[in-house]
């Protein structure tokens, strides 16, 4: 799940395709109590990049109904250590990385992933993969290099329905 806010504290990342509507967390929590979920994840929504801030403040103000996924620049060296940060002080539980298929996600393949997905596999914080399942291969030999990470491929690694 995803949740955002028109709220000038939390601007929206430059060149964000944002929807005019809100999607806020006490809709998201109406829709909980309607259906007896009692909590759920929410992930670090792509309209605010790398900017935490918003889904920190949800997470501190409902606290014990939403794990928060958070994202990282997946090109900067320090993303290890924002990674840390957000783990022990905004009290994140996961990490989102959307390489995609073109050279613009060749990242995938370079030389801060490993650092990275070494950093998760010690704070034992998953690993959420959203990319398509021309990426796998790369994806496959980080997690080679990390046996004890926890890795989630999102959407199925955008799978096409029509073929085996």
């Amino acid at each position: 799940m995803h949740v955002w806010r028109h709220d000038p504290r939390f601007p929206f990342a430059e060149g964000a395709n944002v929807p005019a509507r809100d999607a806020a967390p006490e809709t998201l929590l109406g829709l909980m109590r309607a259906n007896g979920v009692e909590r759920t994840v929410i992930i670090q929504v792509i309209h605010y990049r790398y900017d935490n801030r918003y889904l920190a403040s949800v997470l501190k103000q409902y606290p014990g109904l939403f794990k928060g996924v958070s994202r990282v620049d997946p090109l900067n060296p320090e993303a290890p250590d924002h990674v840390s940060r957000l783990v022990e002080e905004d009290g994140f539980r996961g990490v989102r990385l959307s390489p995609g298929a073109d050279a613009a996600g060749d990242w995938i393949d370079g030389p801060f992933m490993l650092p990275l997905w070494k950093r998760c596999e010690k704070l034992k914080v998953p690993m959420t993969i959203l990319a398509p399942i021309s990426r796998m291969p790369a994806v496959g030999r980080l997690v080679d290099q990390c046996p004890d990470l926890t890795l989630v491929i999102d959407h199925m690694a955008d799978c096409p329905v029509n073929r085996p």
